[in-house]
């Protein structure tokens, strides 16, 4: 990412730490991404909980609901609950609010006005997908099938399928 626009984006980061609060962090996804789509993310520990696209240089507002809908989606499962993802217009000074259903996979949007008049209503979503999304240690569940982690829903049913001794230590192998 080139440095001006390191600092052009730099104050959207500092206002969302700023309105999150310490125990929040907010950072770029990728350092090196397209510059037409800057996408911030504001996690609470290891819990990657909001998604926020910063619009910039004429990007396509649909096109842009579209990708960040996507990457929600990504980091989620069926069994979630509906999830919240924003954009910003640092132009306009405009946020744009929307959902995404994990389940339906269809995304609607929500709002959208001044960033001084949105600021509550964002804070509470972060803090909306966070409960959604956060999730206690030993809850995450390997999935062969889609070679990633994901949280489980705790009615998933489980069977012993290997069990291997060293050091006097019991290594389970569980399988669904």
């Amino acid at each position: 990412m080139s440095s001006s626009l390191q600092e052009a984006i730099s104050p959207t980061i500092d206002y969302l730490q700023q309105l999150l609060g310490v125990s929040w962090s907010v950072a770029l996804s990728d350092p090196e991404q397209d510059p037409q789509y800057i996408h911030l993310i504001a996690s609470k520990g290891t819990t990657d909980a909001f998604h926020i696209v910063v619009l910039w240089q004429g990007t396509d507002i649909e096109e842009a609901k579209e990708i960040c809908a996507q990457e929600v989606l990504h980091k989620s499962t069926e069994s979630d609950g509906v999830l919240y993802f924003a954009l910003y217009h640092p132009t306009e000074q405009k946020l744009y609010l929307c959902t995404v259903d994990p389940n339906e996979g269809e995304m609607s949007d929500i709002s959208n006005g001044a960033v001084q008049d949105m600021a509550s209503t964002l804070k509470t979503y972060v803090e909306a997908n966070y409960q959604a999304l956060a999730v206690l240690p030993g809850q995450w569940i390997w999935s062969e099938q889609y070679q990633r982690y994901y949280r489980g829903s705790g009615s998933e049913e489980w069977s012993l399928s290997g069990l291997v001794v060293s050091d006097g230590r019991g290594l389970f192998m569980l399988t669904n």
